[in-house]
């Protein structure tokens, strides 16, 4: 499965659809959306060998997890408001978005098994509700 380009613009209009974040809002940790499911988001450059080197990888857990958690790309030399907002400074890395909003940045390509176990944790915390 392909995954999906994601820009600023896009991610912010989905916050806004989410949780009536405005499209206004400046970039900040705290402006991570609530989401309908858990996203994972692959921070990456077109140049960078061990970035094209993980996207297979990648791509086999969209399909894999397909309907439980979105997969989205986003290359930091076009969309480097993203890159700050996740505050994401060496590629490739992973940002692991809860269902609530929050997150977890994975800097380097992930070994399988090491992915799959992150995106479990991840679909576990979005399915137990927060006790804050």
């Amino acid at each position: 499965m392909k995954l999906t380009e994601l820009t600023y613009t896009e991610w912010i209009e989905r916050s806004a659809a989410l949780s009536s974040v405005s499209s206004s809002a400046s970039p900040s940790a705290s402006s991570t959306p609530v989401q309908e499911r858990p996203v994972v988001i692959d921070f990456y450059v077109p140049w960078c060998n061990p970035c094209k080197a993980f996207r297979p990888l990648l791509e086999e857990a969209a399909e894999r997890y397909a309907g439980q958690v979105d997969f989205y790309q986003v290359d930091i030399d076009r969309e480097r408001r993203m890159a700050v907002l996740f505050r994401v400074r060496n590629v490739p890395a992973l940002a692991f978005v809860s269902s609530d909003g929050s997150y977890r940045i994975v800097a380097g390509a992930m070994p399988p098994a090491e992915l799959h176990e992150a995106v479990e944790k991840l679909l576990h915390a979005s399915a137990t509700p927060t006790s804050e």
